[in-house]
């Protein structure tokens, strides 16, 4: 995605008022991936020096940073990026909560700018203070995703984080406020019915192509899908890890023979198709719509 080793990127004062403004969690986010400001020590039964110096010696605690102390279990995607010099954050943050994020070479931090030297395979996002808090929460890493990226990852992360119960629809219009118009557009898709964000991409495209498109459809006899665009398409996005025993594909096979005598077309996309053969995707799926295969009904069913 990132051409370059090492990418700086620097929002408008303006923006980074909006990004940072009441979003942070409170301290026992980061406490509980393990690090620790020499302000939080005692809550952890640490309150003088000689017993942070022992703490030190017998390996319960190690120093990362200027004031910051990770113990034996910390995170260590946490704790590399305070050693680097910043703070974990956009899709690297929510990786830690697992939610769907694309496919990133990349580790992302957040830092004061001039603070982090450039390294391979990191790209910094950069503001003019350093992060006060170590861990963001996960809405702030969701408001890091929708502000340093394009819309469609932003729309991914968005629609993972509503799946998962992170946030509610209701606060996704607050949350893209601000935002550009063109990214508000796509982000105000989000339903957080996709169970993965092989699905979030494809109906944002079919969305993108004038196609209407019901994702997670119960279909009599043949079972839930993961959309229907139009009339009778059915899409499946297929993640390599649920569809590549033979039991299972036996199973998209008969569920595929159902939905054809309902009148149904189903067409299965993997995620090679999805994320690594895109483009070619795209032209298959418009070949579909200019053939109207999306407007045939479907067979109601006779009892």
């Amino acid at each position: 995605m990132y051409e370059q080793a090492v990418a700086i990127v620097q929002p408008t004062d303006e923006e980074l008022a909006w990004l940072f403004a009441d979003t942070y969690e409170t301290t026992p986010v980061a406490q509980g991936f393990g690090v620790f400001k020499a302000s939080e020590l005692n809550e952890i039964g640490i309150q003088t020096s000689r017993a942070l110096a022992k703490a030190i010696n017998n390996g319960r605690l190690r120093k990362i940073a200027y004031g910051i102390y990770a113990c034996r279990s910390a995170n260590q995607q946490v704790v590399r990026a305070i050693s680097l010099g910043g703070r974990i954050s956009c899709l690297s943050a929510c990786k830690l909560y697992g939610l769907w994020v694309p496919d990133c070479s990349k580790f992302h931090i957040l830092a004061r700018r001039g603070e982090v030297k450039a390294k391979a395979n990191i790209l910094v996002h950069s503001q003019r203070n350093r992060p006060s808090l170590l861990v963001p929460s996960p809405l702030e890493a969701v408001k890091q995703v929708l502000r340093f990226h394009d819309a469609e990852t932003g729309l991914i992360v968005l629609d993972s984080a509503l799946n998962k119960g992170f946030l509610s629809n209701e606060e996704v219009p607050a949350l893209i406020r601000g935002l550009p118009e063109r990214k508000q557009k796509v982000l105000s898709r989000a339903t957080g019915l996709a169970q993965s964000g092989l699905e979030t991409r494809v109906r944002n495209f079919l969305i993108s192509e004038r196609v209407s498109v019901r994702p997670q459809v119960e279909i009599p006899t043949v079972g839930r899908v993961d959309m229907v665009a139009g009339e009778s398409l059915i899409v499946e996005c297929n993640g390599d890890a649920f569809h590549s025993s033979k039991e299972q594909r036996n199973r998209d096979y008969l569920r595929i023979q159902r939905a054809r005598l309902l009148g149904y077309e189903t067409v299965s996309l993997s995620y090679e198709q999805i994320f690594h053969r895109w483009e070619e995707t795209k032209a298959y799926l418009r070949a579909l719509i200019r053939q109207r295969k999306h407007l045939k009904k479907p067979i109601p069913l006779t009892k």
